[in-house]
Protein backbone atom coordinates (compact mmCIF):
# COMPACT_ATOMS: atom_id res chain seq x y z
CA UNK A 1 0.00 0.00 0.00
CA UNK A 2 1.19 3.53 -0.90
CA UNK A 3 1.89 6.52 0.98
CA UNK A 4 -0.98 8.15 -0.16
CA UNK A 5 -3.40 5.45 1.15
CA UNK A 6 -1.97 4.88 4.43
CA UNK A 7 -4.23 5.42 7.65
CA UNK A 8 -3.24 7.13 10.39
CA UNK A 9 -4.72 6.64 13.97
CA UNK A 10 -4.21 9.02 16.89
CA UNK A 11 -5.35 8.57 20.64
CA UNK A 12 -5.55 11.91 23.07
CA UNK A 13 -6.40 11.14 26.75
CA UNK A 14 -8.98 13.77 27.17
CA UNK A 15 -9.81 12.37 31.24
CA UNK A 16 -11.47 15.36 33.06
CA UNK A 17 -10.37 18.26 31.26
CA UNK A 18 -13.51 18.61 29.44
CA UNK A 19 -15.28 18.77 32.72
CA UNK A 20 -12.73 20.94 34.57
CA UNK A 21 -13.64 23.31 31.53
CA UNK A 22 -17.12 23.51 31.66
CA UNK A 23 -16.94 23.84 35.56
CA UNK A 24 -14.52 26.76 34.72
CA UNK A 25 -17.13 27.73 31.73
CA UNK A 26 -19.83 28.39 34.60
CA UNK A 27 -18.12 30.43 36.43
CA UNK A 28 -16.95 32.40 33.60
CA UNK A 29 -13.52 32.15 35.39
CA UNK A 30 -11.26 32.73 31.40
CA UNK A 31 -13.60 35.95 30.82
CA UNK A 32 -13.44 37.29 34.22
CA UNK A 33 -9.70 36.47 34.39
CA UNK A 34 -8.80 38.20 30.55
CA UNK A 35 -10.92 41.01 31.64
CA UNK A 36 -9.06 42.26 34.96
CA UNK A 37 -5.24 40.72 33.83
CA UNK A 38 -5.31 42.34 30.44
CA UNK A 39 -3.21 41.38 27.93
CA UNK A 40 0.57 41.68 26.47
CA UNK A 41 0.76 44.07 23.77
CA UNK A 42 3.62 41.80 21.96
CA UNK A 43 1.96 38.51 22.56
CA UNK A 44 -0.55 36.53 19.82
CA UNK A 45 -2.62 33.40 20.55
CA UNK A 46 -3.73 32.52 24.33
CA UNK A 47 -5.19 35.38 26.41
CA UNK A 48 -4.00 35.36 30.08
CA UNK A 49 -7.40 34.12 31.20
CA UNK A 50 -7.53 31.01 28.67
CA UNK A 51 -3.71 30.02 29.66
CA UNK A 52 -5.08 30.13 33.60
CA UNK A 53 -7.75 28.16 32.89
CA UNK A 54 -5.67 25.21 31.36
CA UNK A 55 -2.78 25.61 33.73
CA UNK A 56 -5.91 25.24 36.00
CA UNK A 57 -7.23 22.08 34.25
CA UNK A 58 -3.51 20.69 34.57
CA UNK A 59 -3.05 20.94 38.47
CA UNK A 60 -6.33 19.24 39.09
CA UNK A 61 -5.46 16.56 36.18
CA UNK A 62 -2.26 15.92 36.93
CA UNK A 63 -1.51 16.71 39.84
CA UNK A 64 1.47 19.07 39.70
CA UNK A 65 1.36 23.01 39.31
CA UNK A 66 5.37 23.40 37.98
CA UNK A 67 5.70 25.51 35.58
CA UNK A 68 8.13 23.71 33.75
CA UNK A 69 5.54 20.64 33.23
CA UNK A 70 2.81 22.84 31.80
CA UNK A 71 4.67 23.21 28.50
CA UNK A 72 4.79 19.61 27.48
CA UNK A 73 1.46 18.62 28.56
CA UNK A 74 -0.22 21.32 26.67
CA UNK A 75 1.63 20.33 23.81
CA UNK A 76 0.45 16.73 23.43
CA UNK A 77 -2.84 18.33 23.47
CA UNK A 78 -2.65 21.08 21.34
CA UNK A 79 -5.75 20.00 19.55
CA UNK A 80 -8.34 19.49 22.33
CA UNK A 81 -7.13 22.83 24.16
CA UNK A 82 -7.72 24.21 20.62
CA UNK A 83 -11.37 23.00 20.55
CA UNK A 84 -12.05 24.04 24.43
CA UNK A 85 -10.65 27.17 23.95
CA UNK A 86 -12.07 28.00 21.07
CA UNK A 87 -8.45 29.53 19.48
CA UNK A 88 -5.74 28.33 17.33
CA UNK A 89 -3.10 26.64 20.35
CA UNK A 90 0.58 26.74 19.28
CA UNK A 91 3.25 24.17 20.82
CA UNK A 92 4.97 27.39 22.39
CA UNK A 93 1.78 28.74 23.60
CA UNK A 94 2.67 27.98 27.53
CA UNK A 95 6.53 28.63 27.42
CA UNK A 96 8.22 29.61 30.49
CA UNK A 97 8.31 33.40 30.06
CA UNK A 98 4.72 33.84 29.45
CA UNK A 99 4.00 31.43 32.61
CA UNK A 100 5.81 33.50 34.53
CA UNK A 101 4.00 36.86 33.20
CA UNK A 102 0.33 35.73 33.98
CA UNK A 103 1.96 34.65 37.66
CA UNK A 104 3.42 38.61 38.06
CA UNK A 105 0.25 39.63 37.12
CA UNK A 106 -2.16 37.15 39.57
CA UNK A 107 0.21 37.97 42.34
CA UNK A 108 -1.03 41.89 41.78
CA UNK A 109 -3.51 42.31 45.41
CA UNK A 110 -5.79 44.50 43.94
CA UNK A 111 -5.85 42.78 40.57
CA UNK A 112 -6.72 39.79 42.82
CA UNK A 113 -9.47 41.66 44.46
CA UNK A 114 -10.89 42.58 41.64
CA UNK A 115 -10.86 38.97 40.39
CA UNK A 116 -12.32 38.01 43.52
CA UNK A 117 -15.15 40.02 43.63
CA UNK A 118 -16.32 39.24 39.73
CA UNK A 119 -15.97 35.37 40.61
CA UNK A 120 -18.56 35.91 43.65
CA UNK A 121 -20.77 37.76 41.72
CA UNK A 122 -20.55 35.34 39.15
CA UNK A 123 -21.34 32.55 41.24
CA UNK A 124 -24.19 34.10 42.95
CA UNK A 125 -25.35 34.02 38.87
CA UNK A 126 -24.47 30.78 38.06
CA UNK A 127 -25.16 29.00 41.21
CA UNK A 128 -27.75 31.19 43.14
CA UNK A 129 -25.42 30.79 46.37
CA UNK A 130 -26.62 31.57 49.55
CA UNK A 131 -24.47 33.50 52.16
CA UNK A 132 -26.13 33.21 55.53
CA UNK A 133 -22.18 33.14 57.20
CA UNK A 134 -18.67 33.43 56.90
CA UNK A 135 -15.88 31.33 58.23
CA UNK A 136 -12.86 33.37 58.42
CA UNK A 137 -9.47 31.12 59.59
CA UNK A 138 -6.03 30.94 58.80
CA UNK A 139 -3.46 28.23 57.45
CA UNK A 140 0.32 28.35 55.86
CA UNK A 141 1.97 26.81 53.47
CA UNK A 142 6.39 26.28 53.82
CA UNK A 143 9.01 26.28 50.81
CA UNK A 144 12.34 25.89 50.03
CA UNK A 145 12.56 29.99 49.71
CA UNK A 146 15.53 32.09 51.16
CA UNK A 147 13.99 34.76 53.77
CA UNK A 148 14.14 38.20 53.07
CA UNK A 149 13.41 41.62 55.24
CA UNK A 150 9.37 42.21 54.08
CA UNK A 151 9.68 39.41 52.07
CA UNK A 152 6.25 36.89 52.21
CA UNK A 153 8.15 33.80 53.07
CA UNK A 154 8.82 34.26 56.38
CA UNK A 155 9.76 31.93 59.79
CA UNK A 156 6.54 32.06 61.44
CA UNK A 157 4.79 29.25 64.29
CA UNK A 158 4.21 26.52 61.99
CA UNK A 159 0.85 24.50 61.53
CA UNK A 160 2.64 22.00 58.85
CA UNK A 161 5.20 21.06 62.00
CA UNK A 162 7.89 22.47 59.87
CA UNK A 163 9.59 25.36 61.78
CA UNK A 164 12.74 25.06 59.61
CA UNK A 165 11.56 26.01 56.62
CA UNK A 166 9.97 29.76 55.23
CA UNK A 167 6.11 30.16 55.20
CA UNK A 168 3.73 32.49 53.95
CA UNK A 169 0.00 32.41 55.97
CA UNK A 170 -3.34 32.64 53.72
CA UNK A 171 -6.40 34.01 55.54
CA UNK A 172 -9.05 33.38 54.15
CA UNK A 173 -13.46 33.90 53.87
CA UNK A 174 -15.33 30.93 53.08
CA UNK A 175 -19.68 31.34 52.57
CA UNK A 176 -21.90 28.83 54.41
CA UNK A 177 -23.42 26.81 54.03
CA UNK A 178 -22.37 26.65 50.40
CA UNK A 179 -18.42 26.05 50.99
CA UNK A 180 -17.37 28.90 48.16
CA UNK A 181 -14.80 30.93 49.06
CA UNK A 182 -15.54 34.47 49.16
CA UNK A 183 -11.92 36.30 49.52
CA UNK A 184 -8.77 35.48 50.54
CA UNK A 185 -5.30 37.69 51.58
CA UNK A 186 -1.79 36.25 51.82
CA UNK A 187 0.64 38.04 54.47
CA UNK A 188 3.89 37.12 55.54
CA UNK A 189 4.45 33.48 57.75
CA UNK A 190 5.19 35.38 60.72
CA UNK A 191 2.05 38.29 60.75
CA UNK A 192 0.13 37.38 63.65
CA UNK A 193 -3.16 36.60 63.33
CA UNK A 194 -5.24 39.15 65.23
CA UNK A 195 -4.73 41.67 62.96
CA UNK A 196 -6.08 39.83 59.99
CA UNK A 197 -9.50 39.55 60.89
CA UNK A 198 -10.43 43.40 60.39
CA UNK A 199 -9.30 44.06 56.56
CA UNK A 200 -10.29 40.84 55.05
CA UNK A 201 -13.93 41.06 56.51
CA UNK A 202 -14.08 44.69 55.36
CA UNK A 203 -13.17 42.86 51.95
CA UNK A 204 -15.83 40.53 51.92
CA UNK A 205 -18.46 43.42 52.70
CA UNK A 206 -17.42 44.84 49.61
CA UNK A 207 -17.41 41.98 47.47
CA UNK A 208 -20.81 40.57 49.05
CA UNK A 209 -22.46 43.91 49.49
CA UNK A 210 -24.65 42.44 52.45
CA UNK A 211 -24.29 43.53 56.16
CA UNK A 212 -26.09 41.08 59.04
CA UNK A 213 -23.70 38.52 58.12
CA UNK A 214 -22.42 36.37 61.06
CA UNK A 215 -18.23 36.18 60.97
CA UNK A 216 -17.37 33.34 62.45
CA UNK A 217 -14.07 32.43 64.00
CA UNK A 218 -11.30 31.11 66.53
CA UNK A 219 -10.01 32.53 69.79
CA UNK A 220 -8.22 34.71 67.94
CA UNK A 221 -11.03 36.65 66.29
CA UNK A 222 -12.14 37.48 70.17
CA UNK A 223 -9.88 40.37 70.62
CA UNK A 224 -12.45 43.44 71.20
CA UNK A 225 -11.36 45.84 68.33
CA UNK A 226 -12.08 43.28 66.05
CA UNK A 227 -15.27 42.41 67.89
CA UNK A 228 -16.37 46.11 67.59
CA UNK A 229 -15.59 46.51 63.91
CA UNK A 230 -18.17 43.69 63.01
CA UNK A 231 -20.61 45.15 65.27
CA UNK A 232 -19.85 48.76 64.10
CA UNK A 233 -20.24 47.62 60.62
CA UNK A 234 -23.99 45.70 60.87
CA UNK A 235 -22.93 42.66 61.21
CA UNK A 236 -22.68 39.72 63.87
CA UNK A 237 -19.85 37.59 65.67
CA UNK A 238 -19.37 34.03 67.17
CA UNK A 239 -16.48 33.10 68.58
CA UNK A 240 -14.37 31.53 71.38
CA UNK A 241 -12.81 33.54 74.07
CA UNK A 242 -9.49 32.69 75.20
CA UNK A 243 -8.82 30.98 78.24
CA UNK A 244 -6.62 33.67 78.78
CA UNK A 245 -9.01 36.48 78.74
CA UNK A 246 -11.64 34.86 81.30
CA UNK A 247 -9.12 32.25 83.49
CA UNK A 248 -10.65 33.54 87.08
CA UNK A 249 -14.30 34.34 85.31
CA UNK A 250 -14.56 30.93 84.03
CA UNK A 251 -13.83 29.32 87.94
CA UNK A 252 -16.62 31.08 88.98
CA UNK A 253 -18.92 30.37 85.60
CA UNK A 254 -17.68 26.41 85.84
CA UNK A 255 -18.80 26.54 89.86
CA UNK A 256 -22.17 27.55 88.63
CA UNK A 257 -22.98 24.94 86.19
CA UNK A 258 -21.77 22.50 88.81
CA UNK A 259 -23.80 23.81 91.49
CA UNK A 260 -27.08 23.04 89.32
CA UNK A 261 -26.22 20.91 86.32
CA UNK A 262 -30.16 20.27 86.21
CA UNK A 263 -30.69 23.43 84.81
CA UNK A 264 -27.68 23.05 81.67
CA UNK A 265 -29.10 22.99 78.02
CA UNK A 266 -28.45 19.86 76.53
CA UNK A 267 -25.90 20.19 73.14
CA UNK A 268 -27.13 17.60 70.97
CA UNK A 269 -27.14 16.85 67.08
CA UNK A 270 -28.61 14.11 64.84
CA UNK A 271 -26.68 11.92 63.20
CA UNK A 272 -26.90 10.83 59.77
CA UNK A 273 -29.65 8.07 60.97
CA UNK A 274 -31.39 9.95 62.44
CA UNK A 275 -30.47 9.29 65.79
CA UNK A 276 -29.82 12.06 68.56
CA UNK A 277 -26.84 12.57 70.22
CA UNK A 278 -25.78 14.73 72.93
CA UNK A 279 -22.04 16.47 72.54
CA UNK A 280 -22.90 18.08 75.86
CA UNK A 281 -24.42 20.63 78.15
CA UNK A 282 -23.68 24.77 78.61
CA UNK A 283 -25.75 27.47 79.74
CA UNK A 284 -26.13 31.05 78.89
CA UNK A 285 -25.17 34.73 80.35
CA UNK A 286 -25.41 38.09 79.09
CA UNK A 287 -22.73 40.87 79.12
CA UNK A 288 -22.98 44.65 78.04
CA UNK A 289 -20.37 45.74 75.98
CA UNK A 290 -19.54 49.23 75.65
CA UNK A 291 -16.31 49.49 73.35
CA UNK A 292 -15.02 52.90 71.94
CA UNK A 293 -18.42 54.34 71.93
CA UNK A 294 -20.05 51.62 70.53
CA UNK A 295 -22.50 49.93 72.80
CA UNK A 296 -24.10 46.09 71.95
CA UNK A 297 -25.13 42.85 74.11
CA UNK A 298 -23.31 40.01 74.06
CA UNK A 299 -24.23 36.31 74.84
CA UNK A 300 -21.96 34.32 76.63
CA UNK A 301 -22.54 30.70 76.06
CA UNK A 302 -20.49 28.44 79.09
CA UNK A 303 -20.83 24.41 78.24
CA UNK A 304 -19.34 20.99 78.53
CA UNK A 305 -18.08 19.78 75.22
CA UNK A 306 -17.93 15.97 75.93
CA UNK A 307 -15.54 14.63 73.44
CA UNK A 308 -13.19 17.63 74.61
CA UNK A 309 -13.79 16.42 78.27
CA UNK A 310 -12.58 13.43 77.06
CA UNK A 311 -9.62 14.03 75.42
CA UNK A 312 -8.23 15.89 78.72
CA UNK A 313 -9.47 13.14 80.86
CA UNK A 314 -7.16 10.93 79.03
CA UNK A 315 -4.30 13.61 78.78
CA UNK A 316 -4.69 14.20 82.40
CA UNK A 317 -4.49 10.26 83.31
CA UNK A 318 -1.56 9.95 81.30
CA UNK A 319 0.12 13.41 83.42
CA UNK A 320 -1.04 11.36 86.39
CA UNK A 321 0.91 8.56 85.56
CA UNK A 322 3.98 10.22 84.26
CA UNK A 323 4.34 12.00 87.03
CA UNK A 324 4.22 8.94 89.27
CA UNK A 325 6.58 7.46 87.63
CA UNK A 326 8.96 10.41 87.82
CA UNK A 327 8.80 10.54 91.46
CA UNK A 328 9.59 7.30 92.25
CA UNK A 329 12.86 7.98 89.51
CA UNK A 330 14.08 10.45 91.70
CA UNK A 331 15.37 8.66 94.38
CA UNK A 332 16.86 5.14 93.14
CA UNK A 333 18.28 2.71 94.90
CA UNK A 334 21.78 2.97 96.11
CA UNK A 335 24.40 2.02 92.98
CA UNK A 336 27.04 3.37 90.92
CA UNK A 337 26.11 6.24 89.08
CA UNK A 338 22.93 6.89 91.05
CA UNK A 339 22.73 10.23 92.30
CA UNK A 340 20.97 10.75 95.52
CA UNK A 341 19.43 14.01 97.22
CA UNK A 342 20.83 13.80 100.35
CA UNK A 343 19.24 17.24 101.90
CA UNK A 344 15.79 18.33 102.58
CA UNK A 345 16.30 21.67 100.19
CA UNK A 346 17.21 19.48 97.26
CA UNK A 347 14.18 16.75 97.91
CA UNK A 348 11.50 19.51 98.21
CA UNK A 349 13.34 21.22 94.92
CA UNK A 350 13.26 18.17 93.16
CA UNK A 351 9.37 17.42 94.01
CA UNK A 352 8.55 20.54 92.81
CA UNK A 353 10.35 20.69 89.81
CA UNK A 354 8.28 17.35 88.54
CA UNK A 355 4.93 18.32 89.87
CA UNK A 356 5.38 21.57 87.59
CA UNK A 357 6.63 20.01 84.79
CA UNK A 358 3.98 17.15 84.51
CA UNK A 359 0.52 19.91 85.90
CA UNK A 360 -0.20 17.38 88.70
CA UNK A 361 -0.20 19.83 92.04
CA UNK A 362 -1.83 18.54 95.05
CA UNK A 363 -3.25 15.91 93.23
CA UNK A 364 -0.75 13.38 94.38
CA UNK A 365 0.27 12.14 97.50
CA UNK A 366 4.74 11.55 98.07
CA UNK A 367 5.16 9.91 100.87
CA UNK A 368 9.23 9.76 101.89
CA UNK A 369 11.87 8.99 104.24
CA UNK A 370 15.23 9.09 105.44
CA UNK A 371 17.31 6.46 105.01
CA UNK A 372 20.83 6.23 106.68
CA UNK A 373 23.79 7.31 103.64
CA UNK A 374 27.30 7.31 104.64
CA UNK A 375 29.88 8.27 103.34
CA UNK A 376 33.78 8.24 103.89
CA UNK A 377 33.60 12.14 104.62
CA UNK A 378 30.08 12.46 106.41
CA UNK A 379 29.83 8.73 108.54
CA UNK A 380 25.82 11.01 109.31
CA UNK A 381 24.55 11.59 105.77
CA UNK A 382 21.34 10.62 105.33
CA UNK A 383 19.10 10.45 101.89
CA UNK A 384 15.16 11.45 100.99
CA UNK A 385 13.33 8.59 99.78
CA UNK A 386 10.29 8.37 97.71
CA UNK A 387 8.47 5.65 99.22
CA UNK A 388 5.24 6.07 97.67
CA UNK A 389 3.09 7.52 95.62
CA UNK A 390 -0.96 7.78 95.49
CA UNK A 391 -3.35 9.84 93.46
CA UNK A 392 -5.87 12.02 95.56
CA UNK A 393 -9.05 10.94 94.18
CA UNK A 394 -11.49 13.41 95.57
CA UNK A 395 -9.08 16.16 93.97
CA UNK A 396 -8.78 14.14 91.00
CA UNK A 397 -12.37 13.88 90.69
CA UNK A 398 -12.76 17.46 91.26
CA UNK A 399 -10.76 18.27 88.44
CA UNK A 400 -12.18 15.84 85.97
CA UNK A 401 -15.44 17.46 86.81
CA UNK A 402 -13.68 21.25 85.66
CA UNK A 403 -12.30 19.55 82.56
CA UNK A 404 -13.60 20.08 79.07
CA UNK A 405 -15.23 23.92 79.47
CA UNK A 406 -15.19 26.48 76.96
CA UNK A 407 -17.06 29.69 76.38
CA UNK A 408 -18.38 30.87 73.06
CA UNK A 409 -19.62 34.44 72.88
CA UNK A 410 -21.91 36.20 70.02
CA UNK A 411 -23.61 39.40 69.12
CA UNK A 412 -26.32 37.73 66.98
CA UNK A 413 -29.52 37.68 69.21
CA UNK A 414 -31.15 34.39 70.69
CA UNK A 415 -34.10 34.81 68.81
CA UNK A 416 -31.90 34.18 65.71
CA UNK A 417 -29.59 31.65 67.13
CA UNK A 418 -30.83 29.57 70.43
CA UNK A 419 -27.89 28.68 72.69
CA UNK A 420 -27.49 25.27 71.71
CA UNK A 421 -26.86 26.44 68.06
CA UNK A 422 -24.37 28.95 68.99
CA UNK A 423 -22.24 25.97 69.83
CA UNK A 424 -23.61 23.85 66.85
CA UNK A 425 -22.97 26.18 64.11
CA UNK A 426 -19.43 27.27 66.15
CA UNK A 427 -18.31 23.37 65.46
CA UNK A 428 -19.56 23.23 62.25
CA UNK A 429 -16.05 24.43 61.16
CA UNK A 430 -15.07 21.49 58.87
CA UNK A 431 -16.15 23.93 55.51
CA UNK A 432 -13.18 25.71 55.46
CA UNK A 433 -10.55 23.01 57.81
CA UNK A 434 -11.15 20.62 54.42
CA UNK A 435 -10.82 23.24 51.97
CA UNK A 436 -7.24 24.11 53.83
CA UNK A 437 -6.76 20.56 53.47
CA UNK A 438 -7.44 20.38 49.87
CA UNK A 439 -5.07 23.17 49.30
CA UNK A 440 -2.19 21.22 51.03
CA UNK A 441 -2.93 17.41 49.40
CA UNK A 442 -2.89 16.45 45.68
CA UNK A 443 -3.89 17.38 43.36
CA UNK A 444 -3.36 21.05 44.32
CA UNK A 445 -0.45 20.39 46.72
CA UNK A 446 0.68 23.87 47.39
CA UNK A 447 3.72 22.70 49.36
CA UNK A 448 6.20 23.27 48.58
CA UNK A 449 6.38 26.33 45.71
CA UNK A 450 8.32 25.86 42.98
CA UNK A 451 9.03 29.81 42.26
CA UNK A 452 11.46 32.33 43.97
CA UNK A 453 10.25 35.77 43.17
CA UNK A 454 7.61 37.15 46.10
CA UNK A 455 4.94 38.78 43.20
CA UNK A 456 5.28 35.04 41.45
CA UNK A 457 4.74 32.75 45.11
CA UNK A 458 1.61 34.38 45.06
CA UNK A 459 0.54 34.47 42.00
CA UNK A 460 0.81 30.69 41.95
CA UNK A 461 -1.36 30.53 45.21
CA UNK A 462 -3.97 32.66 43.50
CA UNK A 463 -3.65 30.22 41.19
CA UNK A 464 -4.73 27.29 43.24
CA UNK A 465 -6.64 28.69 45.06
CA UNK A 466 -9.13 29.47 41.48
CA UNK A 467 -8.74 25.20 41.03
CA UNK A 468 -9.70 24.74 44.58
CA UNK A 469 -13.07 26.90 43.85
CA UNK A 470 -13.63 24.41 40.90
CA UNK A 471 -13.18 21.42 42.82
CA UNK A 472 -14.93 22.96 46.00
CA UNK A 473 -17.73 23.60 42.93
CA UNK A 474 -17.55 19.77 41.85
CA UNK A 475 -17.98 19.16 45.34
CA UNK A 476 -21.00 20.35 46.61
CA UNK A 477 -22.57 20.00 43.98
CA UNK A 478 -22.62 16.74 43.12
CA UNK A 479 -23.09 16.67 46.95
CA UNK A 480 -26.13 18.83 46.84
CA UNK A 481 -27.79 16.91 44.17
CA UNK A 482 -27.41 13.64 46.04
CA UNK A 483 -28.92 14.78 49.39
CA UNK A 484 -32.07 15.99 47.20
CA UNK A 485 -32.74 13.21 44.94
CA UNK A 486 -31.70 10.82 47.76
CA UNK A 487 -29.46 8.66 45.38
CA UNK A 488 -25.79 7.69 46.07
CA UNK A 489 -22.92 7.33 43.26
CA UNK A 490 -21.08 3.56 43.25
CA UNK A 491 -17.92 2.79 41.64
CA UNK A 492 -15.55 5.78 43.24
CA UNK A 493 -13.08 4.10 45.31
CA UNK A 494 -10.26 2.02 43.52
CA UNK A 495 -10.47 -1.68 44.77
CA UNK A 496 -14.30 -1.42 46.26
CA UNK A 497 -16.30 -1.26 43.35
CA UNK A 498 -19.56 -1.82 45.14
CA UNK A 499 -19.18 1.26 47.29
CA UNK A 500 -21.36 3.78 47.63
CA UNK A 501 -21.38 7.11 48.81
CA UNK A 502 -23.32 10.47 49.33
CA UNK A 503 -20.74 12.34 50.10
CA UNK A 504 -17.71 12.22 47.72
CA UNK A 505 -14.92 14.82 47.55
CA UNK A 506 -14.18 16.48 44.51
CA UNK A 507 -10.53 14.48 44.18
CA UNK A 508 -12.48 11.25 43.46
CA UNK A 509 -15.06 12.61 41.19
CA UNK A 510 -11.98 13.90 38.82
CA UNK A 511 -10.65 10.58 39.34
CA UNK A 512 -13.45 8.61 37.87
CA UNK A 513 -12.64 10.29 34.48
CA UNK A 514 -8.98 9.63 34.46
CA UNK A 515 -9.78 6.18 35.58
CA UNK A 516 -12.06 5.58 32.95
CA UNK A 517 -9.37 6.82 30.14
CA UNK A 518 -11.69 8.94 28.30
CA UNK A 519 -10.16 9.20 24.40
CA UNK A 520 -10.17 11.06 21.74
CA UNK A 521 -9.48 8.40 18.74
CA UNK A 522 -8.86 10.24 15.26
CA UNK A 523 -8.64 8.11 11.99
CA UNK A 524 -7.72 10.22 9.39
CA UNK A 525 -6.71 8.95 5.26
CA UNK A 526 -8.04 8.75 2.14
CA UNK A 527 -11.80 8.59 2.34
CA UNK A 528 -11.34 8.67 5.82
CA UNK A 529 -12.09 11.32 8.29
CA UNK A 530 -13.55 9.45 11.74
CA UNK A 531 -13.16 10.86 15.18
CA UNK A 532 -14.57 8.73 18.56
CA UNK A 533 -15.12 9.46 22.18
CA UNK A 534 -14.84 6.75 24.44
CA UNK A 535 -18.42 6.23 25.65
CA UNK A 536 -18.65 7.20 28.81
CA UNK A 537 -19.89 4.78 31.96
CA UNK A 538 -23.21 5.09 33.59
CA UNK A 539 -20.97 6.69 36.59
CA UNK A 540 -19.62 9.40 34.54
CA UNK A 541 -22.84 10.00 33.24
CA UNK A 542 -24.36 10.52 36.30
CA UNK A 543 -21.58 12.61 37.60
CA UNK A 544 -22.03 15.00 35.21
CA UNK A 545 -25.96 15.22 35.38
CA UNK A 546 -25.16 16.11 39.00
CA UNK A 547 -23.16 18.71 37.90
CA UNK A 548 -25.97 19.97 35.47
CA UNK A 549 -23.87 19.69 32.44
CA UNK A 550 -24.33 16.47 29.72
CA UNK A 551 -22.44 14.58 27.94
CA UNK A 552 -22.03 16.63 24.86
CA UNK A 553 -18.89 18.22 26.80
CA UNK A 554 -17.18 15.46 25.33
CA UNK A 555 -19.54 13.72 22.71
CA UNK A 556 -19.21 16.89 21.13
CA UNK A 557 -15.51 16.68 21.05
CA UNK A 558 -15.81 14.29 18.15
CA UNK A 559 -17.38 16.27 16.01
CA UNK A 560 -15.38 19.32 16.26
CA UNK A 561 -12.25 16.78 15.36
CA UNK A 562 -13.87 15.54 12.32
CA UNK A 563 -14.42 18.91 10.94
Amino acid sequence: MGMDTELSVTHERLDDIPLIFAIAGQLGLAEVLERHLGRHGNHDGLGYGWLATSWIAYILAEGDHRKSAVEDWSRQRCGLLSMLTGQSVGESEFNDDRLGRLLERLGNSEVWGAIEQALWRQSVIAYELDCERVRLDSTASFGYHETGEGGLMQFGHSKDHRPDQPQLKLMAAVAEPSAQMIASDLHPGNAADDGLYEPLIERVRRITDRSGLLYIGDAKMAARATCRAIVAGGDHYLTRLPRSACSKKLDRWIDKALANPQALIPIEVQDEAGQTRVLGSGYELTHQVDQRGCAWTERRVIYRSDEKAKRERARLDERIRAATEAFLALTPPVGPGRRQLTSQKAFTAAIGRTEKKHGVGGLLWVKWSRQAHPSRDDPGRQRWVVTEVSPRTDLIEAKRRRLGWQVLITSLPSDKLATADVVLTYNAGWLIEHQFRDIKNRPLGIRPLFVTKDSQIAGLTHLILLALRIMTLITTRVRTALANTGQTLVGLFEGQKRRATDRPTGRRLLRAFYRHEVSLTRIRGPGHNISHVTPLSPLLTAILRHLGLSDSIYTDLARASAQ
